[in-house]
């Protein structure tokens, strides 16, 4: 089984966007491991961060994410990575 097919295989929601079958889990991640997981996984190539409130680690998420995006040499957004919901 290929990276390309594991973490960039998609499917279409009924709105006509796409999102990735693979998702990275975040339910049992320890507090102070969310950084390191999150990072290692964008890392690799997910793009889908599977989250919910359920889980109770929102705040760490939340903070991981902004730290490891505003670090602009390893990782960037680009335009390609957000999809065209309004087209």
């Amino acid at each position: 089984m290929s990276k390309e097919w594991t973490l960039g295989k998609r499917v279409a929601l009924n709105t006509g966007a796409t999102m990735p079958m693979l998702a990275l889990g975040t339910w049992k991640i320890e507090r102070q491991q969310v950084k390191a997981v999150l990072e290692t996984a964008i890392e690799l190539g997910y793009r889908h961060i599977d989250c919910s409130a359920v889980y109770e680690n929102e705040k760490e998420i939340g903070s991981a994410l902004r730290d490891i995006f505003a670090d602009q040499q390893r990782f960037k957004v680009q335009r390609k990575d957000v999809p065209q919901l309004l087209d």
